[in-house]
């Protein structure tokens, strides 16, 4: 499976800052971003709340963050 592009748009709304700064300072965005992206979307779906999820508020650099915020 090809990997997920870097999108701008997709960032600013549903990452968090610390998920931004790993992403701005990493030289292969694509592959930062699609790795931060395919882990919110998994977590949304292990919920039973897919992309509905507020998946801004969901940290997937710490999972006992994420997991506290359900």
């Amino acid at each position: 499976q090809a990997i997920e592009p870097y999108r701008p748009r997709v960032v600013k709304r549903f990452f968090t800052e610390e998920e931004k700064q790993l992403l701005y300072c990493a030289h292969q965005k694509d592959a930062v971003f699609a790795g931060i992206w395919t882990r919110k979307e998994a977590y949304g779906k292990y919920l039973g709340c897919g992309i509905t999820f507020p998946l801004l508020r969901q940290d997937t650099l710490h999972r006992s963050d994420a997991a506290a915020q359900t």
